[in-house]
């Protein structure tokens, strides 16, 4: 008589299997959070910057244009806008992107980029 161990003739392959498809379908979304976050973190610096004399807004603008282009984000990202309040500066942008998902599905995803620095 054979004596068994209790271990599977698979051994480790599902959960391996199911990392790997965690993965495969979390990258875009990972992808798209990344792009959000860079694309934030350079809001927040362009509006501890306001104060500065030298850094008009179509400057700030231009900037922030640029950064969405690089990050290869969607068009509607490029749309910025900036208010001026007697407390601070408020920047922001609104946009969607959509994730493809296997088997014809799709996946939107709606960003409120925004900064708010106070003086």
């Amino acid at each position: 008589m054979v004596s068994r161990r209790g271990a599977s003739p698979l051994g480790c392959l599902v959960p391996i299997l199911l990392v790997a498809l965690v993965i495969y379908l979390g990258r875009d979304f990972a992808a798209a959070y990344f792009r959000f976050y860079r694309f934030q973190d350079a809001m927040a610096q362009d509006a501890r910057f306001a104060g500065d004399p030298t850094r008009t807004e179509d400057s700030v603008l231009t900037h922030l244009r640029y950064v969405a282009d690089s990050l290869e984000m969607p068009r509607a990202a490029r749309s910025v806008h900036i208010a001026h309040t007697p407390k601070g500066v408020l920047i922001w942008s609104d946009y969607d992107e959509t994730i493809e998902l296997p088997f014809n599905h799709e996946r939107t995803i709606h960003f409120h980029a925004t900064s708010e620095t106070r003086f």
